[in-house]
Formats: structure tokens, C-alpha cells, sequence
């Protein structure tokens, strides 16, 4: 689905500098209708609503990682998906976020333990 304080920040010049070329790219693509890839794809959303999201988006749906909404984080023939009390770039720095990503390369779902 994309999302809308992404959207929102590429309207205006400094935004979508800010965001880079690619991701301007990746913004107006159409949502993906279902994931067609032979490779497994699982989805880590995260529901700690900190981040600059909610000041470019104020009407950012809830729950949220403070960047992205977990309903705009719904791909149609994912694997799996999880959600974690994580903010939009605290996932790059959680162990439970590196946790998750072992489990699911290893055995093709995330943990629920």
C-alpha cells in the first residue's frame, strides 16, 4: 500500500529531495496486488509510534512505527508477518527485529515465543 507520510513528504521539494530518487520511484508505483516472487517474503512491521512520521503525517493511521502504518504494511501472499513494539528506525538497531529476521531465514515464519 505504500505510505502516506511518505507520500505526503515527496510532495513538496525539500521532501522528496530528502527522500532520494528511488524511493520518489517506489512512491508512485502502483501497490502491489499480491507477492509473486518465487522467494519467501516476511514482513516486520513495528507498532512504537516515535518518529518524524507523525508530524509529515499527523493523521498517520494507528497502530503505526511512527513512519508507516501496520495496515499499509499488508502484502497479499507474504509468508509471514509480525508486528513489534519497535519505531520506524529503531528496527535497525533492535535485537528482537535481528531475532525475527534469523527466524524466518532459517525456518520460513517468524517466532511467536
Amino acid at each position: 500500500r505504500g505510505s502516506a507520510a511518505g507520500r505526503r513528504l515527496a510532495r513538496n521539494r525539500a521532501g522528496a529531495a530528502a527522500l532520494g530518487r528511488s524511493m520518489g520511484q517506489w512512491l508512485r508505483m502502483r501497490p502491489l496486488a499480491e507477492w509473486a516472487n518465487p522467494h519467501e517474503l516476511g514482513v516486520i512491521a513495528g507498532e512504537s509510534e516515535l518518529g518524524l512520521g507523525r508530524l509529515i503525517e499527523p493523521a498517520l493511521e494507528r497502530p503505526n512505527d511512527g513512519a508507516v502504518a501496520v495496515a499499509e504494511t499488508d502484502v497479499p501472499g507474504a509468508a509471514d508477518r509480525i508486528v513489534l513494539p519497535v519505531s520506524h528506525s529503531g528496527m535497525l538497531v533492535s535485537s528482537r527485529v535481528a531475532e525475527q529476521v534469523a527466524a524466518f531465514l532459517r525456518h520460513g515464519r517468524f517466532s511467536r515465543t
